[in-house]
């Protein structure tokens, strides 16, 4: 994974894969993240006790592509709050959820 800082905030990291993966699954337990873009043939997104938020109200707070733009691949939430759109195109899991 390729990692580059974001221009805004340099503190925030921008993470993205250099070759498609298709076994990849994002997991994120116990994180306070900004919206996640998968890949669209990724195995998708497991999220544990993490907030997602997408920062931008015309932005999704998880889907695929670069920008968003797609409809992203499986996601479940587990005591999770997202602040956004949730883009996947099969919702697993949804467990104690604040949105």
């Amino acid at each position: 994974m390729a990692s580059s800082p974001n221009r805004r905030n340099p503190y925030r990291h921008r993470h993205s894969a250099s070759v498609p993966n298709p076994d990849l699954r994002i997991e994120l337990t116990r994180s306070i993240s900004g919206a996640v873009y998968l890949a669209e043939d990724s195995d998708g997104l497991l999220a544990h006790d993490t907030i997602l938020d997408a920062v931008a109200p015309a932005s999704p707070a998880c889907a695929a592509g670069a920008n968003g733009e797609k409809i992203g691949p499986p996601a479940s939430f587990i005591r999770c709050t997202v602040y956004g759109e949730v883009q996947a195109y099969r919702i697993i899991l949804v467990s104690y959820r604040i949105a």
